[in-house]
């Protein structure tokens, strides 16, 4: 029940974000705000977002798209993380039908196939270069750097791709003074909880945030 409330209370916040924000009319805008309310890197966890959705149009409406096919062919099959990805979210029927496809390629080609870039891959740096490029044209309005005190911070590759492509003086400093504020809490967070492992200190019990902390360090750390 309190995960609903919680829930419910967070939606209601970016619903009136959304009524008081007339300037910001990018769909990549609200991604960013909806993923702002996650545990995660807001870029990473926008991105992971953008790249479901692509996988699922593709075996909803486009898996039989001879672009796609081609795409998918051309490329001699996806990266391995792409690959687990859309093994995890596509049907079984668009499955076939793509690997059909680059299986016939290889055997016509006696396995001679010319590899290049996965094609999820271009998409994903697509993305990634937008929603980049939206989070800092968004550093500007009070909004979005209200709502970004809710998110626990970027990731340290973000962090160093934003941070190099921000000309504005007085930005750079907000988002640097922003990360430390927001990676500083989460090593006190982490402290806490090594603290509460030792014998001494086992009474005390490990709060929420603090067993939370691990995984989010972990995931700001290894981008």
């Amino acid at each position: 029940m309190k995960k609903l409330i919680s829930k419910f209370k967070a939606q209601k916040r970016k619903n009136k974000v959304r009524q008081n924000n007339p300037d910001s009319g990018k769909k990549s805008y609200w991604q960013l705000i909806d993923s702002l309310h996650s545990d995660e890197c807001p870029v990473c966890y926008a991105l992971l977002h953008v790249q479901k959705k692509f996988i699922e149009d593709i075996f909803y409406e486009s898996v039989n798209d001879p672009t796609i096919r081609h795409k998918f062919e051309s490329s001699g099959g996806l990266c391995p993380i792409h690959s687990q990805l859309m093994f995890q979210q596509a049907d079984k029927l668009g499955l076939a039908l793509l690997a059909r496809d680059l299986l016939q390629k290889a055997l016509d080609q006696n396995f001679n196939l010319s590899f290049r870039k996965c094609f999820l891959c271009e998409h994903q740096e697509l993305t990634e270069k937008y929603l980049i490029e939206d989070f800092i044209s968004s550093l500007p309005l009070q909004n979005f750097t209200k709502e970004l005190q809710i998110s626990k911070g970027l990731c340290l590759k973000h962090f160093n791709l934003i941070f190099a492509a921000i000309t504005n003086k007085k930005d750079k400093n907000f988002l640097l003074n922003w990360q430390k504020e927001k990676m500083k809490r989460l090593l006190q967070f982490l402290s806490e909880f090594i603290r509460k492992n030792d014998y001494r200190f086992k009474e005390e019990k490990i709060t929420e945030e603090e067993s939370k902390a691990i995984e989010q360090v972990w995931n700001l750390l290894t981008q």
